[in-house]
């Protein structure tokens, strides 16, 4: 049976970072799904949000479910509250899935937004007090003084 991996956490907290490092630590190659490339599949002029495209849950689990299917392992890098987690985990029930938190520190975050460019300004701060109410993961990782490496090389002794 392949293996998924679950990446959760605000924008900014590092889960695509970790991901490539984990890519480069595992022998079978993982495939990386990121909510973000269902995102970028919309028109400029429409804005890409669950309220415009409210099956996109639905979309990402259905690919997961079939990549999985074909012996694909891989690595799911999204940003869900605690509603949405609940959902992937219940559509993810009787398979090899691996729930990981990624988070930093508030002022972190900012920085790292700010660094980026590419995303709004104090969307991590909006997201922080609502993902982690209610859910359970099997390992959190703070990625506020870490490398995506040494994310990684903490969250593989786990799996």
């Amino acid at each position: 049976m392949a293996h998924i991996i679950v990446l959760n956490g605000t924008s900014s907290s590092g889960k695509s970072s970790i991901v490539k490092a984990l890519q480069e630590s595992f022998e079978e190659p993982y495939l990386h799904l990121q909510l973000d490339m269902f995102w970028d599949m919309v028109p400029k002029h429409i804005e890409a949000n669950s309220n415009n495209f409210a099956n996109i849950k639905h979309v990402v689990m259905d690919t997961l479910w079939s990549l999985n299917k074909h012996g694909m392992n891989v690595i799911l890098d999204t940003v869900v509250m605690p509603k949405g987690l609940l959902f992937v985990q219940e559509q993810l029930k009787g398979l090899d899935a691996f729930y990981v938190y990624v988070h930093a520190d508030l002022d972190t975050l900012k920085e790292r937004e700010k660094n980026r460019g590419d995303r709004k300004i104090g969307l991590a701060e909006s997201q922080k007090s609502e993902i982690l109410k209610d859910c359970s993961y099997d390992i959190h990782v703070d990625t506020t003084h870490k490398t995506a490496e040494e994310a990684a090389q903490e969250i593989i002794p786990n799996l």
